[in-house]
């Protein structure tokens, strides 16, 4: 219930987030991190660094914290999610959302937080949420694998497939 109010609560009772970081050099470590993030798994690490001393130069800077939690979130996938690298994931996450309630990679990142704790209600509300702000065809496939085959909503999650198929037809991981 209560994330069902923060998701339904209006805009204006929340924290608007800086757009744009004070520092440009934070940016530009935003974007190399964000490129890294999207290359392959191999960058992760250094994604990650990227995140972090762009927040170091401007803790404040939305972007970043998102980044940072999105790639928190893909790390697990490729080590054991022991509780200390969870309880990271769920802290850069709502530390993410705490900047920008609207943050597509907060909400995606609270959603595999979630996930991989079994809560797969929580989960599927914050994944949807993050597929309603960006139609990333990554989160639709998170929501319709991970989520919708997970508890049984097998028409949901093939119609939610289909949907990013149209939407990004070379999306690698929906073919």
């Amino acid at each position: 219930e209560a994330m069902e109010n923060h998701l339904n609560a209006p805009l204006s009772k929340k924290r608007r987030s800086r757009a744009r970081p004070k520092d440009h050099e934070a940016y530009r470590l935003f974007l190399q991190g964000d490129y890294l993030l999207r290359n392959n798994a191999s960058d992760l690490p250094a994604a990650i660094d990227h995140f972090r001393e762009a927040l170091e130069r401007d803790p404040d800077f939305a972007g970043a914290q998102a980044g940072l939690a999105r790639a928190k979130g893909f790390s697990l996938s490729y080590v054991k999610p022991t509780r200390e690298r969870l309880a990271e994931l769920e802290t850069e996450a709502r530390r993410a959302l705490a900047l920008d309630p609207q943050s597509e990679a907060g909400h995606g990142a609270l959603g595999t937080f979630y996930a991989m704790t079994g809560k797969l209600c929580d989960a599927e509300g914050h994944m949807r949420m993050a597929y309603e702000i960006g139609r990333d065809p990554m989160v639709a496939n998170a929501l319709s694998v991970i989520i919708f085959g997970n508890v049984g909503h097998l028409r949901r999650a093939i119609q939610v497939s289909e949907e990013a198929y149209q939407s990004f037809p070379l999306a690698p991981f929906l073919l």
